[in-house]
């Protein structure tokens, strides 16, 4: 009985495909028995459909290892190579990061500042329908992140002292407790007392400084800092604005490192929260790497998109004057002439 064919418009019907991926699959030798005439192929009526190998590695992409940082490691190196300055390092930059900081900080606590209204806090505006203590907590943001930027200046590292004067600035709100560790017992949640001791809290700091000291030499920079991040939050080491101090620190700690600072959106305040509750109950590290690693990248995505928009605007720039030059360059030949 003779072998029957279909042709790639019936087999893209048949297998649920385009055209142009079945010419593909015969073109790479996925389908056996086609019969190719010049660029007409036949394939047989009983193959079978090939399997898509896209779908494998897009969720081999999608379950890669919390610790992969493969590809955050090649796009903080492209970064690097841009010949641009960092905008942290100008006035302008630096005022609005922190404004943007401080909206991200508000949100956490359930306020919803805008970045114009924290630009107006910062400068020493008033903003109606916000109450005082609001306009100090961003202007505290603001005081810490002029302090940390000395600090990086002067590459010190993380200490006790610092991470105490950071919540003397930050906590403009509490007089009394502000760069103090906590004299009160908290709960981490409705009906969960605080497992560690008043008492315990400055030596806990101190063994989580040495811990992160001896995780520099066995742990990804990301991994790290979120980790003594997450572990800082557990420790709940201040009566009150330990989430700031807490994000305050982790910027810090990722911009020693080479990386630009992190702002959790609004956006991100679930996941942000799921990942919190899931170290706090059995010490599981990963989602939050994840979410570090993937606002990270995103970060720096963006970055080169920015950068590659940029050439883009040059080169047509220059394209468009190049062809007005162009265009009147026969007037001028047209003057030399009439010179002559």
């Amino acid at each position: 009985m003779p072998m029957k064919y279909m042709t790639v418009q019936e087999a893209s019907r048949k297998w649920d495909i385009s055209d142009h991926r079945v010419r593909y699959l015969c073109s790479n030798g996925r389908i056996r028995g086609i019969l190719q005439q010049g660029r007409r192929y036949l394939i047989p009526e009983n193959a079978e459909k090939p399997k898509d190998e896209r779908v494998s590695r897009n969720k081999a992409a999608k379950e890669r290892k919390y610790n992969d940082f493969t590809r955050l490691d090649l796009l903080k190196k492209l970064v690097k190579e841009l010949p641009q300055e960092d905008p942290l390092t100008q006035a302008v930059g630096r005022k609005n990061f922190i404004c943007e900081f401080a909206s991200s900080i508000c949100a956490q606590q359930g306020a919803d500042l805008s970045f114009e209204q924290a630009s107006h806090m910062v400068d020493g505006q008033v903003e109606p329908g916000f109450s005082l203590a609001e306009h100090l907590d961003v202007r505290g943001v603001h005081d810490a992140w002029i302090y940390l930027f000395s600090c990086l200046k002067e590459k010190k590292t993380l200490s006790q002292n610092m991470i105490r004067a950071v919540h003397s600035l930050a906590d403009l709100n509490h007089s009394f407790s502000r760069g103090k560790y906590r004299k009160v017992h908290v709960r981490i949640c409705a009906g969960a007392d605080r497992s560690i001791s008043l008492d315990l809290i400055e030596p806990k700091l101190s063994e989580l400084l040495n811990l992160n000291s001896r995780w520099k030499k066995e742990m990804h920079p990301i991994e790290r800092a979120t980790r003594f991040y997450l572990e800082f939050l557990a420790i709940h080491p201040f009566e009150n604005a330990d989430k700031s101090v807490a994000q305050l620190l982790l910027c810090y700690d990722l911009m020693q490192n080479g990386y630009p600072p992190l702002v959790f959106i609004q956006e991100d305040l679930d996941e942000w929260q799921q990942a919190v509750e899931e170290y706090e109950s059995d010490r599981n590290a990963k989602r939050m790497v994840r979410l570090v690693r993937r606002k990270m990248e995103e970060k720096m995505e963006a970055v080169l998109a920015a950068n590659r928009a940029k050439r883009k605007r040059k080169a047509a720039r220059r394209k468009k004057i190049a062809q007005t030059l162009q265009r009147q360059l026969p007037s001028f030949e047209q003057t030399e002439s009439l010179r002559s």
